[in-house]
């Protein structure tokens, strides 16, 4: 599991798990798109987290990759 305490710290994060999979891909191609929404005004409260689940295609499937970002 990866976790961020910040955005920085989250796209750094995605940077590394695109370095290793680099590695066993030939032709590797990334493409990131991360937006949080509300539905409500105050759902982002400081200190709480945010828990989200990306996904990595690869050649042979698709890779879930959960994450948590700590809200400041």
């Amino acid at each position: 599991m990866l976790y961020a305490d910040s955005a920085e710290q989250l796209l750094a994060l995605y940077g590394s798990v695109g370095k290793l999979l680099s590695l066993s891909l030939s032709l590797p191609t990334y493409r990131l798109k991360w937006t949080a929404q509300a539905d409500a005004a105050g759902v982002f409260q400081p200190g709480s987290a945010l828990l989200g689940r990306g996904q990595v295609r690869t050649n042979t499937g698709t890779i879930d990759v959960p994450f948590v970002v700590n809200l400041p």
